[in-house]
């Protein structure tokens, strides 16, 4: 007599019978796996980064998350935070969007900038110029009243000439 050998992790059998062929375990689908001796498709769970839609283990969208194995939906990341790419197996795959700092990702202050996602600083805007909180991009930078902005840089207003508003026009 032969004896009975439990299907392998990531695959089921789902009929009786231990005849080449009915005998065999089947693979679960792709992106997904099952505990040993699993007897159904639906023991076959989707991997992080995954979920279920429409009977196909799909990939996280950008911006969303999922850590753990199963059928569940994807978890958004929180406010003011991105994923770089889809199928983020983690909530530290979410890092700080544009213009936001810091473990809470916070908005960055008036006068700096982020002009990339990730948990890194704000920059400062260049010297003798201010930006709004939350800023993106240096280009949001706008030089102090009293000055312009000639050649990328802020210039002091000359003699018997002046400025009253931020802003970047002479």
């Amino acid at each position: 007599g032969s004896s009975c050998t439990a299907c392998a992790v990531g695959t089921f059998k789902d009929t009786m019978g231990n005849a080449t062929g009915d005998g065999l375990c089947e693979t679960c689908r792709s992106h997904s796996t099952s505990l040993t001796a699993s007897d159904s498709v639906d023991d076959c769970l989707c991997e992080m980064g995954f979920t279920l839609d429409a009977g196909v283990c799909v990939t996280c969208e950008v911006d969303f998350y999922k850590s753990f194995v199963g059928p569940a939906a994807c978890l958004p990341c929180p406010a003011n935070s991105v994923t770089l790419y889809p199928g983020a197996t983690a909530l530290t795959d979410c890092v700080c969007d544009l213009g936001y700092y810091g473990a809470s990702c916070d908005p960055c202050e008036a006068g700096t900038y982020k002009d990339v996602s990730g948990n890194g600083n704000c920059v400062p805007c260049p010297t003798h110029s201010t930006s709004l909180a939350g800023s993106t991009s240096v280009s949001e930078c706008l030089c102090n009243p009293g000055y312009y902005l000639l050649n990328g840089q802020c210039e002091q207003c000359a003699v018997a000439k002046y400025k009253t508003y931020h802003g970047n026009s002479g």
